[in-house]
């Protein structure tokens, strides 16, 4: 009986093919590569139907099928297994049995915990020379891509904390690391160490700003902890002369004050989900365009209309969008994503616009299994936009909610659909204020949302959100915001005249109200209206805590809604407000170390907002800790040079109107009095 020639296929870096001496055999099809890198990834789990939709951009045809078999027909002849039967049984395909591959050396080497073995069968990317652009395809190898890229660094960390491990090798394993996942802290963390003990202080540096840019782009910060390791090298230099004689902030007020320019989400914690009804949460589209066709704001702007929309159905806990755009473009483990959201479902999908053409893959994952329950793509032509979002909704609801009736679904998809050019304005607005916090930024969003109102005039959301935005930099501006305050209160009273009713709308016409009106009582009523008709949105809730605290309301309450806030976006930009709101509600509390906490809290999400140095002034000061005091101070005069005491004092005043004389007038005075300890 003849012996079978052994084949090995290594998949995992460039796709090579050789014989059992070594030899190299060429595949002459990129189609027929492609096809032979699907069989090693899941060797046993082909049909015909799945291939030929993966490979082929009409995968459904008749003529996808002959395709497939024409590339079948040109594998087995490139690897002389001409016999059919050792391709395929009935409709399914597999790789002949004596087909080696890599990938199932890497998968051996996972199960035995042979991380050497791991770490050496990773080449690198999954078909990192792949040429196919279907984005079926596209998607299917980002998939596995990133699964046997996770496998990897989990191996290579293994590796980095064994005490056997010796400096170089720790280098070695610690730069392979870095490239894999330039975010990962404990690797950036042993090369900073690496470069230390080597007395290259430059170089350890250089690193740490390497690091911390790779985090800023996410949204994130380094560590205390890989900060102080800087620190303690920047020691033994000469210390850094105080400006204007200057006395410097104490170590703990330094290390919070160091997230400038954009705000940070709060660190991930891994949360049990919901109990007694599904949760889930919709990660960040992926826009699939190329060069001229791509439009993040269509996946951006997907994204949010599918978590708004899904928060509405009956039975359903949403986490929402903000948290979720953390994760965009992260490589994590979707269960992984789906524990530091509390969740148990995951959606999440693809957008794909060419010209007038419309493509949107989507998938429903299991999150504490990874298993998808459903996919499904959606070829459409682009006005039809928000009728393929309502059907995503409508299909995603009934998988969760077997039992919700039709007519429960319709009610929670949204009324409105602008036009589709004003609405991607209007994303894109979102997109420079979710992260950004400088005045200067906000141009960027004024000017989309004016471009958005030119094109349709009536659009009620974006004049809100301008109206917001003008509201905001009025707040930040160190200049006269007297025309910022006016142009907010005009597009606020248009955007309710236009839409009384629309939670968004009303959500930030009370920012409005609240701080370019200082009308509290008009802010008052358009959230608790926003909080009882829409869904649960967690800045509604955020804000309208401290609109109630504001109006002397129950704090215990406030604090309620603050909480229910973080749960439903744990890992949100905005929540340096929210820390900060629920500070003054532990103030009136009389809990004192709960206010310095949320202070603290605060300032380490987002440094540059001078009220926030405010509270924590006031924590330290009315604890008899003026020295901190003293020290926070400093930062807050470098935000506000022309801050006093009785400046704070007269715009209370004028904010709490009739609601100040007595016991609010005295809260003031006394904080005033801390204030001038302090300043």
């Amino acid at each position: 009986m003849m012996t079978k020639r052994k084949i090995t296929v290594n998949c995992l870096g460039n796709l090579e093919v050789s014989d059992g001496s070594g030899l190299s055999i060429p595949i002459r099809s990129e189609r027929s590569r492609a096809l032979l890198a699907c069989l090693a990834v899941e060797r046993n789990n082909w049909t015909r139907e799945r291939l030929s939709y993966l490979l082929w951009k009409n995968g459904r045809s008749h003529r996808a099928r002959s395709n497939l078999r024409q590339q079948l027909l040109s594998l087995r002849h490139d690897l002389a297994i001409t016999t059919a039967a050792d391709w395929s049984q009935g409709d399914r395909i597999e790789l002949p049995a004596q087909i080696g591959t890599d990938i199932e050396l890497f998968r051996d080497a996972i199960q035995r915990g042979d991380h050497a073995t791991v770490v050496r069968t990773f080449r690198g990317n999954l078909f990192e020379d792949a040429n196919i652009k279907n984005s079926s395809f596209q998607e299917w190898l980002a998939k596995w891509r990133l699964e046997f890229r996770q496998d990897a660094c989990r191996s290579l960390l293994c590796l980095l904390r064994l005490s056997t491990t010796g400096p170089s090798e720790r280098k070695l394993f610690a730069q392979r690391l870095i490239t894999l996942d330039p975010t990962c802290e404990e690797a950036q963390q042993s090369l900073i160490h690496f470069y230390l003990d080597q007395g290259d202080v430059a170089l350890a540096i250089e690193q740490y700003r390497t690091f911390a840019e790779a985090l800023k782009s996410c949204g994130r910060t380094p560590s205390h902890q890989s900060s102080a390791t800087i620190g303690r090298a920047l020691g033994s230099l000469p210390p850094a002369q105080p400006l204007d004689n200057e006395i410097q902030p104490a170590t703990w007020i330094a290390e919070i004050n160091r997230q400038h320019d954009v705000a940070a989400p709060p660190n991930p914690r891994l949360m049990a989900p919901i109990q007694g009804r599904p949760s889930i949460a919709v990660l960040p589209f992926v826009d699939r365009g190329l060069g001229r066709h791509r439009n993040e704001a269509i996946a951006d702007g997907l994204t949010e209309e599918l978590a708004m929309a899904l928060a509405r159905v009956p039975g359903l806990f949403v986490t929402a969008c903000q948290s979720a755009m953390v994760y965009k473009r992260s490589s994590l483990d979707i269960r992984r994503i789906a524990a530091e959201l509390g969740v148990r479902y995951v959606l999440e999908g693809s957008v794909e616009v060419r010209g007038a053409q419309l493509r949107i893959n989507v998938r429903l994952i299991d999150g504490e299994t990874g298993l998808h329950i459903w996919a499904e793509t959606f070829d459409r032509e682009l006005v039809r936009f928000f009728e393929v979002r309502d059907e995503i909704i409508k299909l995603a609801a009934s998988r969760l909610l077997p039992s919700l009736m039709l007519s429960e679904i319709k009610r929670a998809l949204a009324s409105e659909t602008p036009n589709l050019d004003a609405w991607a304005r209007l994303q894109r607005a979102n997109g420079h204020i979710l992260f950004k916090r400088r005045v200067e930024g906000l141009a960027q969003a004024i000017e989309e949302l004016e471009q958005a109102l030119a094109i349709e005039p009536d659009y009620a959301m974006a004049e809100s959100l301008l109206s917001a935005v003008h509201t905001w930099r009025a707040l930040w501006s160190r200049a006269d915001a007297s025309q910022d305050r006016a142009a907010a209160i005009s597009y606020a009273a248009r955007a309710r005249e236009v839409a009384p009713r629309n939670p968004y709308v009303l959500a930030n016409c009370a920012d409005t109200a609240l701080y370019s009106s200082g009308n509290i009582d008009l802010a008052l009523e358009l959230l608790s209206t926003a909080a009882s008709d829409g869904p649960e949105d967690p800045q509604t809730l955020a804000l309208l805590a401290n609109v109630r605290r504001v109006a002397g309301q129950k704090v215990s309450e406030s604090l309620k809604l603050i909480e229910k806030a973080m749960r439903i976006s744990p890992r949100d930009p905005r929540s340096h407000r929210w820390h900060h709101y629920a500070g003054w509600c532990f103030w009136k509390t009389g809990d004192l170390e709960a206010m310095e906490d949320s202070a603290r809290r605060a300032i380490e999400l987002y440094s540059d907002a001078p009220a926030q140095w405010i509270e924590l002034v006031c924590a330290l000061g009315l604890q008899g800790r003026y020295g901190e005091a003293r020290e926070a101070a400093i930062i807050l005069k470098r935000h506000l040079p022309d801050f006093t005491p009785q400046r704070f004092f007269d715009i209370a005043r004028a904010f709490y109107g009739r609601r100040f004389p007595g016991e609010v007038e005295r809260d003031y005075s006394r904080l005033c009095q801390t204030l001038t300890h302090a300043l």
